[in-house]
């Protein structure tokens, strides 16, 4: 059925009808008036489902041609990116960008945040960001723990879990730095089962320990006692403890 909109269309009684000029009162029609009425909203009735029928149609050619749409977007960026002029910078002026990118205080270990975000792009810049030493040398560290220790306290073994999968992180990451100084915050608030966190996390900032430029932790003193025994420190010039 091929619609044409027209004011007579989209009226449910013609102007000429006798009961136009009930609609919107409290008028009660007879039981003859009842069922004339029904009569008269037979056609309207049957052009509401035709419009009905319409719009679905509308719906389903809109719903492809939105979906036509994004994939085809999703296709053009994609070979767009190709001819990105960032894509073609070299790599020591990439390089550069990329430090400015740098927060002012210590990096945190966050995929969408940088460094880390850098090497989620494409896989040139990620090359670039693995091989550039000046992105990784601060980062700030939080030992996972409990802020109300209780009965419902996490279990030893999670928080371990936790800080190994962290630890490892902490070598990656210190290990991209090269030969150059480091700036390091460590941070843990809490006195409960989190003492065992911090051991294979100060552990994994030991072998740097050359490196360390600046320090700055904010834990309970007796959870840091094997940062504390450690002697090679050539280069240490600020230690901050909270």
């Amino acid at each position: 059925m091929k619609l044409k909109i027209t004011p007579e269309y989209l009226s449910a009684l013609p102007d000429t009808s006798k009961f136009r000029i009930f609609v919107g009162t409290n008028y009660v029609p007879s039981d003859d008036e009842i069922s004339e009425l029904r009569e008269v909203l037979k056609a309207p009735q049957a052009r509401l489902d035709a419009i009905d029928v319409e719009i679905d149609k509308v719906f389903r050619v809109y719903n492809q041609l939105a979906n036509h749409r994004q994939t085809l977007s999703k296709e053009i960026e994609e070979v767009r990116a190709l001819i990105s002029p960032m894509r073609h910078l070299p790599s020591d002026i990439l390089r550069e960008v990329f430090i400015q990118t740098l927060p002012e205080s210590d990096a945190i270990m966050k995929a969408n945040r940088c460094p880390l975000l850098l090497t989620h792009i494409c896989r040139f810049w990620r090359d670039v960001a693995l091989s550039t030493p000046n992105l990784w040398t601060s980062l700030q560290i939080t030992v996972p723990g409990n802020p109300f220790p209780s009965s419902t306290e996490e279990p030893p073994h999670k928080l371990i879990e936790s800080a190994n999968k962290i630890a490892v992180g902490i070598r990656e990451w210190l290990s991209r730095s090269g030969a150059l100084p480091l700036s390091v915050s460590l941070t843990s608030n809490y006195r409960g089962q989190d003492s065992l966190a911090h051991k294979p996390i100060t552990a994994s900032l030991i072998p740097f320990s050359s490196r360390w430029h600046k320090l700055e932790i904010t834990s309970y003193v007796p959870h840091i006692s094997n940062l504390a025994a450690v002697k090679d420190l050539p280069i240490l010039e600020s230690v901050k403890i909270y």
